[in-house]
């Protein structure tokens, strides 16, 4: 099924976004933003973007579009200006020069939201996917900077039936799940205490916790989730669920399977298609390590949009060799070195 030319116009606002921000791909929050904007042109601007062309099917879909927007109480331009703006600021500077006349083309979790909304459009017997199915596709799975943004404007996407996750289920560990009790060591843990401010902030980033000592990432981690499930719980911890994955096997986890890069990354996918999860990565250089330099853009791309909220775990001679001097991981990563003593030592 092909795009309406709406939806195309759309899809080169989108990347025309992302390159402004120096972005490498177009990400799902830049659909949105060009969404957004695509619902605040007037006649006089759609004219001088189409040229010739008959502008009035643009300005029906702009309507629809407007009409959709409402319905979730995001108000053209009222809302819609500075709730473009937020996301934009959110996101931030993607960090790579784009060659004039380059080509940015979607990531995969963009291609995903657009054969969403080609299925949406399906669904409804539609001939051609529109604007208005990818505000449905973008709403049904918002990326995390998205839904910070939208809940600072509160905006409440429709809410979805728990994502299926096999692969998470059968060789990761839900921690929340086995957490029994004992919340309160959690508070009075530096390290953990910070870990979960920077968890549940409405600004909140992803984490890398590098061990010094005997003490494990995923044992702090363990401590958070028995916090979560506890009286003592912050209100956003609600429903949360915090799932760790080896990418390698650990000796102190007997019987523990070695996952291949393979079922690591589709593993990511199943979180990033579930909000509610914390993934906790065991050993990430093991994962990185063996990966091509385009998976490794992927990737960073992924956890720069916020696709998916991770806490990764390593040491301190694989963060030296691979994540201290790389200014990406430092932009997507809150460092924090794990002692046997619970005092948080930010590198």
């Amino acid at each position: 099924m092909d795009p309406s030319a709406s939806a195309v116009l759309v899809w080169n606002l989108a990347a025309r976004e992302a390159a402004a921000a120096r972005f490498r791909e177009i990400d799902p929050p830049h659909l949105f933003n060009a969404l957004l904007t695509f619902s605040e042109l007037d006649t006089g601007q759609f004219q001088r973007l189409l040229d010739s062309r008959d502008i009035g099917p643009f300005v029906c879909d702009r309507d629809a579009v407007r009409k959709k927007l409402a319905s979730i109480s995001i108000d053209v331009p009222t809302k819609s200006t500075p709730l473009r703006r937020r996301l934009r600021a959110a996101l931030g500077d993607g960090g790579h020069a784009l060659e004039r006349g380059s080509v940015i083309h979607r990531s995969g979790a963009a291609r995903a939201t657009c054969e969403e909304a080609e299925r949406v459009a399906a669904e409804a017997r539609e001939s051609e996917w529109g604007c208005v199915h990818l505000i449905d596709a973008l709403l049904a799975n918002p990326s995390q900077a998205m839904s910070a943004a939208l809940a600072e404007f509160g905006v409440s996407p429709p809410q979805k039936a728990r994502a299926e996750t096999p692969l998470i289920t059968n060789n990761g560990r839900d921690l929340t799940a086995l957490a029994a009790g004992g919340g309160d060591d959690a508070l009075k843990d530096p390290v953990s205490k910070v870990l979960v401010d920077e968890l549940l902030n409405k600004n909140a980033r992803n984490v890398l916790l590098v061990k010094a000592g005997a003490r494990s990432g995923e044992a702090v981690m363990a401590s958070i989730a028995r916090l979560f499930i506890s009286d003592n719980a912050p209100p956003k911890a609600k429903g949360k669920r915090i799932v760790a994955i080896d990418a390698v096997p650990s000796s102190d986890r007997p019987g523990a399977s070695a996952r291949g890069k393979d079922d690591v990354c589709l593993m990511i996918q199943e979180a990033a298609g579930s909000p509610d999860i914390i993934l906790c990565l065991n050993n990430i250089h093991s994962f990185v390590g063996g990966l091509a330099p385009d998976g490794i853009a992927s990737f960073k791309s992924m956890l720069q949009r916020g696709a998916v909220q991770c806490v990764a775990t390593t040491d301190t001679q694989n963060y030296d060799r691979h994540f201290r001097k790389d200014a990406d991981w430092r932009r997507i990563f809150r460092t924090i070195t794990v002692h046997d003593v619970s005092m948080p030592d930010m590198l």
